[in-house]
């Protein structure tokens, strides 16, 4: 036991050391010329050859250097963007959950170092998990330890109802059918225990677009707590502060720690603190295209539209339920510069409280990436999210608050954005004499 605590504490003080190892300053913009011209020719011919459905823009503090929309050729006009378009955007949520946070903890309504069960009382291991693990991913907690208890056993009524009426695709539909097998003592469809962990999320997925799971369950973030705890699905993966490993159960936890503490809905809150102060009027919370226009059609592989509605109530709370738009999410990366939202150390703490990832950080809700250019070497903070049938992509460069920002209403482009994004930061630096010099002194 001491060889282990020696152990811990010796990766914990590493840890330590890694965060303070450089630390990442944001810049208020200056009036640049990025190559527009370059840009675009550029990811014109990217987003053809992909079958781009989305919007690309970057920025340059608040004056777009470029933006352009993408509808492929194969999609009706009922799919195309404008500047002003709302897409789902995943996990970039996490980072307004992370600001979130801290905004609480400048009031003193919380402390980052608060252990989890001074709001969640019975949470397994929760006097050793800190509000500053869930925010950098090092609580020990697994990815999504509970949504599959949902699909363990499904009533045999909304089984023939929901999903073999509305999952139109067949090989989808073959896919859930053999998952399964019928019970006649409890009347219910029962999941084989065959079924892996990964095809139970897909069935999980697949299910949640017919919307079954918001007709039939009426589960909040603390509802499903409970539950996770009775059924035991809490695991600890390792000691809290010992290493890396992602998890949207900890935003969701988070989004609810922000209700308890912040004395409002999560959703409120985040309007309330940060859309509204920065007019982020395209941004808000859940899918349901029949209260906007502006939100985009979704669709999947199979060229299927999403429902127009999905109750995204419990699922997946701060870990990713936001829409926003280019315009809007631009708006949002430029407050670090003036300190609309946050305080300047507010957002210090916010990109330097980093733990290494292999190959990338994570601080709070953004990550930090590392691209050679040539010669030299730019740290990008960042962060991509997928959600249903959309996908995105934030990216941005603190030293000359220069913003790119993906946005994708299709499935699987998650694949091309790294290199999209490293052949952009190229042809901004490849033409900007003042940008390359700065990162020189990064030399390889």
């Amino acid at each position: 036991m001491n060889r282990f605590l020696i152990l811990t504490a010796s990766i914990i003080v590493c840890l330590t050391l890694i965060n303070n190892c450089q630390s990442y300053k944001v810049k208020k913009s200056q009036e640049k010329h990025i190559a527009s011209k370059e840009l675009g020719e550029y990811l014109d011919k990217q987003a053809k050859d992909a079958g781009f459905n989305g919007i690309a823009a970057i920025y340059v503090g608040q004056t777009p250097a470029y933006v352009n929309s993408y509808l492929t050729d194969d999609l009706s006009q009922d799919y195309a963007v404008s500047k002003s378009s709302r897409f789902m955007i995943g996990s970039v949520t996490k980072q307004f959950t992370a600001a979130s946070i801290l905004l609480l903890a400048e009031r003193k309504l919380l402390s980052v170092d608060d252990t989890i069960d001074k709001y969640f009382p019975d949470f397994p291991y929760g006097n050793m998990i800190r509000i500053k693990n869930l925010l950098n991913h090092t609580s020990g907690l697994q990815r999504d330890p509970f949504y599959d208890y949902m699909i363990e056993r499904i009533d045999k009524a909304h089984f023939d109802e929901f999903i073999t009426k509305r999952v139109l695709n067949k090989n989808e539909l073959r896919f859930i059918t053999n998952s399964y097998y019928y019970d006649p003592a409890s009347k219910k469809y029962l999941i084989k225990k065959t079924v892996s962990f990964n095809n139970r999320m897909k069935i999980l997925n697949i299910i949640f677009l017919t919307c079954y799971i918001s007709e039939t369950l009426n589960y909040d973030v603390d509802s499903m707590l409970k539950e996770a705890i009775a059924r035991d699905k809490i695991k600890a993966l390792f000691y809290p502060g010992v290493r890396y490993s992602y998890s949207n159960f900890g935003y969701i936890i988070l989004s609810s720690i922000i209700e308890k503490a912040g004395g409002m809905n999560y959703n409120d809150f985040v309007r309330k603190n940060i859309f509204e102060p920065l007019g982020m009027v395209n941004s808000g919370f859940g899918y349901d295209k029949n209260s906007s226009n502006l939100l985009i059609e979704g669709y999947t592989d199979y060229d299927e539209k999403l429902p127009q509605k999905i109750d995204m109530s419990f699922w997946p709370g701060g870990a990713g339920s936001a829409y926003s738009s280019a315009a809007d999410l631009n708006k949002w990366l430029s407050s670090f510069a003036d300190n609309s939202i946050l305080s300047k150390e507010s957002v210090d703490t916010l990109f330097n409280s980093f733990v290494e990832t292999g190959n990338k950080r994570y601080g709070y809700g953004f990550m930090i990436n590392d691209y050679d250019i040539d010669d030299i070497r730019i740290s990008s903070i960042n962060h991509n999210g997928c959600i249903f049938s959309f996908n995105s992509s934030v990216h941005f460069l603190p030293d000359f608050d220069i913003k790119i920002i993906l946005l994708s209403s299709k499935q699987n482009y998650n694949y091309l954005q790294e290199k999209w994004i490293k052949d952009i930061y190229s042809i901004i630096i490849k033409n900007d004499v003042e940008i390359k010099n700065y990162f020189a002194k990064n030399k390889l």
